[in-house]
């Protein structure tokens, strides 16, 4: 049996991973060798099928993108996003009435859905459908063009004549706001400054049954860039610029420019430092540490930076200030995280703060915190944050200052010199990943 067919789950979400992650930095050679190892070591996993589409409709081969998510809508009929995904490669393709189509089956199940609302307008608009669109905008929240959509119908009901092809002239309206829309992007806006609509959001490989914020939040923010661009009026700029609250009623979201966004319902753990603004509704009461499942008196984080239980109504908007946000959701899963990367976390995961096993306090990283159960928590780093694969047969010898934090069943022990003093590395075994920060020089 070769290497790719015996390839492990912890192995094959490890290389999904990878490959997301050269697919978002347009390694496309990279990712060309990645879709074929993990197709033949997986080819009926949801996943690797999403990124084979992933990858195709990167490289604007749209049939052959349409053909995978023709065919993973079939076989997962229940999947919305991946409906929506084949929606607009349809668009792409220019086929309207199969785009509508694939659209409204999305919108059957999630009639809230906006995103979805919002890209059945286009499709309705680009076919000429002006009251369909309009309907459409409404539910998605675009008013400004559904109220472009509705000036136009004026026009065309005063002047006497809804003919097919003054709708088909009309729908160029839409065009102009909405053409270059992409599939596959989240608000977790990374990097606003690449070009066209790449640069609205990051690419996505998604576990089976998965729910990601596709595609972008806001229509107005995937605009083509103009060479010679007018005035534009108040509204529209606030609008298209607006930071809204957590997409689908979710308690953390990311936006452009790597912004976080909270928000609070009842109750959230969460830092302040690099707070920008927070509703005046919220109180903050200081946190302190859970240690063998009892409150003691020491405060979690330290005098500059303190967690705080934040509690009422309300959204809190935090600036990175150069560092970098991870959002996790924990599915019944334990994360360790060096204590002083956890940034945020729902009141529904259960935590606990501890220490490196044999570390001291001159031995970084020594205060840690667990988190178990259900729910999200938010890291910061000063640098990116990547995973290492630990099993078994290959234990890994860590610089302490790197170790961010773990998944799974790892065992780290920090390592001891020939007199048993301290040494700057932990010896990490057992089966899992490691999280890693580059050290600073």
């Amino acid at each position: 049996m070769s290497d790719d067919a015996a390839m492990s789950e912890a192995d094959l979400g490890a290389q999904l991973a990878l490959a997301a992650e050269a697919l978002r930095a347009e390694r496309l050679e990279e990712v060309r060798h990645s879709v074929d190892r993990l197709v033949a070591a997986a080819p009926d996993d949801v996943r690797v099928q999403n990124l084979r589409g992933l990858y195709y409709f990167r490289l604007e081969r749209f049939s052959d993108a349409q053909m995978v998510y023709r065919e993973l809508a079939s076989k997962h009929p229940k999947d919305t996003a991946l409906r929506l995904n084949l929606g607009l490669t349809e668009l792409k393709l220019g086929d309207h009435v199969a785009a509508v189509e694939s659209l409204r089956r999305v919108i059957l199940v999630e009639p809230n859905n906006q995103r979805a609302q919002g890209y059945l307008g286009l499709a309705l608009m680009r076919s000429g459908d002006l009251r369909g669109a309009q309907k459409a905008f409404t539910l998605s929240g675009q008013h400004e063009l559904q109220e472009r959509v509705a000036m136009r119908l004026r026009e065309l009901e005063e002047e006497g004549s809804l003919q097919r092809t003054e709708l088909e002239r009309a729908a160029g309206l839409g065009s102009a706001l909405l053409d270059g829309d992409q599939p596959f992007v989240s608000p977790e806006n990374e990097d606003a400054s690449v070009d066209g609509a790449r640069g609205a959001g990051r690419w996505q490989v998604r576990a089976p049954g998965e729910r990601v914020p596709l595609p972008t939040e806001d229509l107005h923010a995937i605009t083509p860039p103009l060479a010679i661009k007018s005035a534009e009026p108040v509204a529209s700029f606030a609008s298209a610029r607006m930071l809204r609250a957590s997409p689908g009623g979710e308690v953390f979201a990311l936006a452009e420019g790597g912004m976080l966004i909270t928000n609070v319902v009842q109750r959230v753990y969460t830092r302040t430092t690099g707070a920008v603004s927070s509703a005046a509704t919220l109180e903050f009461e200081p946190l302190r540490r859970r240690v063998r499942g009892q409150v003691v008196e020491e405060l979690f984080g330290d005098e500059d930076a303190p967690m705080f239980l934040a509690s009422g109504r309300g959204t809190m908007l935090v600036s990175p200030r150069g560092g970098h946000f991870v959002l996790l959701r924990l599915e019944d899963d334990i994360v360790y995280v060096r204590e002083q990367n956890a940034f945020s976390f729902d009141d529904s995961l259960g935590w606990e703060n501890g220490r490196m096993p044999g570390a001291g306090a001159n031995v970084l990283p020594p205060r840690l915190v667990q988190f178990r159960g259900q729910g999200s928590v938010v890291l910061r780093s000063d640098r990116p944050l990547f995973t290492l694969k630990v099993d078994p047969t290959t234990p890994h010898i860590v610089d302490a200052v790197a170790l961010a934090g773990w998944f799974g069943r790892v065992q780290p022990k920090l390592m001891r010199g020939e007199n048993g003093e301290a040494t700057p590395y932990v010896e990490c075994s057992g089966e899992g990943a490691l999280l890693i920060e580059e050290p600073r020089a």
